[in-house]
């Protein structure tokens, strides 16, 4: 038996334990190899989908419309980091988002969503997306209290929900490709 170091209250604990017994956060995963194919998709998505705007737009006129032919929308990041916290869930099958809220001025997009654990019990999670896309954290990786302290807590945006779950499909497609 091996011991760790919790993340959240530095107190020390087993390596069989689930949940840190002090504080009762979760033990960090083993294996990352899910979290980091589902950065790369992230990546790779948002280069076609910005491929498919500038073959879809007209020729541009203006400096202005060059770059927005290029830009990727903030709802689009935000469909294909759901659709990486999906695929990083036990049981991707029971991922339901419950809120997706772009913050207006930064561009950061607060996300709670529900997903069976290890026991197939459903349980609340949270995850923020940085500012204009930047970077993904779910509530059980190091830094993720601080960023959505920073991004999240208190901020009034638009709830986005409705329309990432119509581009799901189409996000989900690319990926399977």
């Amino acid at each position: 038996m091996a011991l760790i170091v919790c993340k959240d209250c530095q107190k020390e604990f087993s390596t069989d334990a689930k949940r840190c017994p002090n504080c009762g956060a979760k033990k960090p995963p083993k294996d990352r190899s899910k979290l980091y194919k589902g950065i790369a998709i992230f990546f790779l998505l948002t280069q076609i989908l910005r491929l498919f705007a500038s073959h879809d737009s007209p020729v541009p006129t203006t400096s202005h419309s060059i770059n927005s032919a290029h830009e990727v929308s903030p709802v689009t990041k935000a469909a294909a980091a759901v659709s990486i916290l999906k695929n990083s869930m036990k049981d991707p099958d029971s991922f339901r988002l419950e809120q997706a809220l772009l913050i207006n001025k930064t561009g950061a997009v607060c996300f709670t969503y529900r997903a069976k654990n290890g026991f197939g019990a459903l349980d609340v999670g949270h995850a923020v997306m940085g500012r204009n896309g930047v970077g993904l954290l779910d509530h059980s990786e190091p830094g993720f209290s601080a960023l959505w302290n920073k991004e999240c807590n208190g901020k009034k945006g638009t709830d986005e929900k409705d329309d990432i779950n119509q581009m799901m499909p189409i996000v989900e497609s690319y990926i399977q490709r």
